[in-house]
């Protein structure tokens, strides 16, 4: 096999490079945001409204489960790719070939991920708002003397009973990052699985699995409102962008997760050998180009 040109192999290199920095400065962004160094927007508050008074309860979804469930999609999507596809060479394996496959999908869905992330935070800091257990969580001092429907501008948080992280998080409710996260996984997936999944006998396979991602999403939104965790138009607003940002990563980054361009990508990559004869001659054929399968695909 012919080497491939220097130019792309630099290519590559560079591209993960910047890719690698990307991530180094949002994760510094986050952790910038999430240990106060990146102030937030202090909101007030009035003495009498009660949808701040309530106490906290715990959450029935942990951030450590939620946080946990972003990398559920991989496993789910290298799954389908060893029960439903297969290598037509024996040089490449099921496993090779299906892991490379899922890797190459869950690349996409983490880079919609990650800049989900930013606008998420964002807005959580420049917005501020106060979560419905603001006044247990904060305890601020000025709300002691304050009485009747007076708004209060000026307090400092009094609890040093909980982590400083827990205190500043009561003022960062808008939008409910649960709820977006979980909308997010929940339509990437059910996409994937419209697209990817081959159609079987069973009629209600892909429809359960589907509703199934649906309603982890909307459990896990519906359970911010009950622990009051989030008000309701934080939920609403966090699945909203969940949703935009999902289809935006299907449509943009996925490209709809169409076949044919996974065979074009080994055909523009690859050293025009004879091997991929057959898919040129695929995708060219008009009566076939919209039905080339990662079956067509030999990489070696």
């Amino acid at each position: 096999m012919t080497p491939l040109p220097s130019g792309p192999r630099m290519g590559r290199k560079t591209s993960f490079f910047i890719d690698t920095l990307i991530v180094l400065i949002v994760a510094l962004w986050l952790i910038l945001i999430e240990v106060g160094i990146f102030p937030h927007v202090q909101r007030g508050f009035y003495c009498d409204d009660r949808s701040i008074a309530f106490k906290f309860t715990g959450d029935t979804i942990s951030t450590a489960v939620i946080i946990s469930s972003i990398f559920v999609p991989f496993f789910l999507i290298w799954l389908n790719e060893a029960i439903f596809y297969k290598p037509e060479s024996i040089k490449c394996t099921r496993l090779k070939r299906t892991l490379t496959e899922a890797l190459f999908w869950f690349k996409q869905y983490s880079i919609g991920m990650v800049i989900h992330f930013i606008i998420i935070d964002g807005l959580k800091v420049l917005v501020g708002e106060l979560r419905p257990h603001f006044l247990d969580t904060c305890q601020p001092d000025a709300f002691f003397n304050c009485s009747g429907s007076e708004f209060i501008t000026e307090y400092t948080c009094t609890n040093t009973v909980d982590k400083q992280f827990f205190v500043r998080d009561s003022s960062k409710s808008f939008p409910s990052g649960h709820s977006s996260i979980s909308f997010f996984e929940a339509i990437f997936m059910i996409w994937y699985l419209q697209r990817r999944m081959p159609r079987i006998r069973s009629q209600f396979l892909l429809l359960l699995l589907q509703v199934l991602l649906l309603f982890w999403a909307c459990v896990c939104s519906v359970s911010r409102i009950t622990d009051h965790r989030h008000h309701w138009w934080d939920v609403l607003a966090g699945s909203a962008l969940g949703v935009f940002f999902a289809v935006m990563t299907c449509i943009f980054l996925c490209r709809d997760f169409k076949r044919k361009s996974r065979a074009q990508e080994v055909i523009l990559n690859g050293n025009g050998d004879a091997r991929h004869t057959s898919v040129r001659r695929l995708l060219s054929d008009n009566s076939v180009k919209d039905e080339v399968t990662m079956n067509h695909v030999v990489v070696t």
